[in-house]
């Protein structure tokens, strides 16, 4: 609107910076995203099973359901998948329409996978990343990138300083 009618008023391009704040007061944000999930795994944490139901706020309209159908494969993620059931649903609510942001679903997705990952890990009290290890899908290069940067970080070496800070404190 008032980018265009100065443009039009000068005869010129116009530049109009807003901060992203008021930005997504003015045309919205990320869908709202509930899920709960019912998960069986082995004492070491590998999915034997998981059914998944994902439901997104379109808000009052279905203006552009886009990010459900991208959703899902950043879901998965690195993560086998054999396992997974997922039901995804699009739900009107009465609240105010939003519009995807950049990115549409993959931040959704990958949170639900490393939020049941980390809530797995705690209920069996094992490492989280040990849990993501028993998870992967090994068609992808996943595991040896993650013992690169282990060993690059002194992993093991900062994982038990922290538990023994924990421990004293």
């Amino acid at each position: 609107g008032a980018c265009s009618l100065a443009a039009y008023l000068l005869q010129r391009p116009v530049r109009m910076v807003v901060k992203l704040e008021t930005m997504m007061e003015a045309i919205g944000k990320r869908y709202a995203t509930y899920f709960n999930y019912e998960a069986g795994v082995n004492e070491e944490g590998k999915i034997e099973y998981l059914i998944t139901n994902v439901y997104e706020d379109n808000g009052s309209a279905f203006t552009d359901p886009v990010t459900l159908p991208l959703l899902a494969p950043s879901y998965t993620n690195v993560y086998d998948e054999r396992a997974w059931g997922t039901n995804m649903y699009d739900v009107l609510t009465d609240k105010p329409c939003n519009i995807w942001a950049r990115a549409p679903g993959t931040a959704e997705g990958i949170t639900l996978a490393e939020h049941i990952m980390e809530h797995i890990a705690h209920e069996l009290s094992k490492d989280p990343l040990s849990v993501r290890m028993q998870n992967l899908n090994r068609a992808f290069p996943t595991e040896a990138l993650i013992e690169n940067i282990k060993e690059k970080s002194d992993y093991e070496k900062r994982k038990a300083e922290v538990e023994d800070f924990n421990k004293c404190n």
